[in-house]
Parts: structure tokens; C-alpha cells; sequence
């Protein structure tokens, strides 16, 4: 069997990076995304954006984990001020208010950990470890004394996980429920020094 290699995203895994995108935002994306542009999915959105070399959900800003040559998990980080110079002229209605609640509690001047994923069968192997161990090496390589978080605040075994890892709960965000949202309790924001 071969070992799990970490290395920085490129444009080709763009596909399955947003697949895991999708597994971290656990329906998120699929509510703000799916439609948004006629006949697109949240996937193939995702998976442009990640293939762009620009931009926060950016390859650029993507690390994996690899097992017999599969992706098996990925992190995407980028600074939580490009939040407030986020393109947003697509979005209306409900989609934006979602949008506006989750960007009014953040860690301003952070490093924010957009997403965080492992496939199922390899968890609670070490990988989301050294994938977070990856990010918090970045964000302080690149000048940033925090990394910032949000999790879904009913996701118990995410949230200890992160306490785990030393992150403490600062915040929240209070979204309302919507029938497209699996989560019910809005988020808890989290973050560490780096």
C-alpha cells in the first residue's frame, strides 16, 4: 500500500476539489450555487472557480491529500478580507441575505479556512490533521497570526475536532433555516493563533 502524499492543488483537480467543497459546505453551496447561472450546478461552478488561477476557491489556494494516485481530502484557505472585495452582482433574494449574514461575523485580518473534507473511508487517519497543519504553516508563512473558521454549529464532531486543534469558538452566525439547508442552527465562528 502506498503512503498518503500532500501536495498543493492544480487546475486538474478542479473536479474533485469541488467535490469536496461540497461535502465541507454540507448543502451550502448547493443552496447558494445550484442555478444561480441557468443550466449550471454547484459543481461545475465550483469547479471553475477552483480551476481559475485566480480567486478564493482558486486551486492556488488548495492543498490535497493523495492515496494510490486518488484525491482522498482537500483544504482551501485564502485571507477573510477577500470577502469584502467578493463579486456579488449575481446574487439576489435570499441567496444574498445568506450571503450578507455569514460575512458580517468574521475574524477580519485572518487566514480563513473556506473548506475542509477527508473521503469517509480514510478518516480519523491523521489527514484532516496534517491538511489543517498545512494551512496553519501557510497562513504564517504568509504574515497572518490567525486562522478563522466557520463550522456548522450542529456539526458536533467537526466542532470538537477544531477545539482539538486548539481553535476556540469567537462568534456566530445566526442564518435562519431554509428548506434547501441541512443545517438548522446557523454557524459558530472559530479560530487560533498560527
Amino acid at each position: 500500500m502506498k503512503e498518503i502524499i500532500y501536495r498543493g492543488a492544480n487546475s486538474r483537480d478542479s473536479k474533485i476539489i469541488a467535490d469536496y467543497l461540497l461535502m465541507a459546505g454540507d448543502s451550502f453551496f448547493e443552496f447558494i450555487l445550484d442555478d444561480l447561472v441557468p443550466g449550471f450546478s454547484a459543481k461545475q461552478l465550483l469547479a471553475q472557480a477552483v480551476a481559475s488561477p485566480e480567486g478564493l476557491r482558486s486551486h492556488k489556494n488548495c492543498y490535497v491529500a493523495e492515496h494510490n494516485d486518488k484525491i482522498i481530502g482537500a483544504i482551501n484557505i485564502f485571507p477573510v478580507d477577500a470577502l469584502k472585495d467578493e463579486d456579488l452582482r449575481l446574487f439576489s433574494g435570499e441567496r444574498l441575505a445568506y450571503i450578507t449574514d455569514f460575512n458580517e461575523v468574521q475574524d477580519w485580518g485572518s487566514m480563513f479556512l473556506g473548506s475542509i473534507a477527508v473521503d469517509l473511508p480514510h478518516r480519523n487517519q491523521g489527514i484532516g490533521s496534517r491538511l489543517l497543519d498545512w494551512a496553519l504553516e501557510r497562513a504564517r508563512s504568509q504574515g497572518f497570526h490567525r486562522l478563522s473558521l466557520h463550522v456548522w454549529a450542529d456539526n458536533a464532531i467537526a466542532r470538537r475536532f477544531y477545539l482539538h486543534h486548539g481553535f476556540q469558538e469567537i462568534g456566530g452566525a445566526d442564518l435562519l433555516p431554509h428548506p434547501r439547508l441541512k443545517h438548522t442552527d446557523g454557524t459558530i465562528l472559530m479560530n487560533r493563533a498560527v
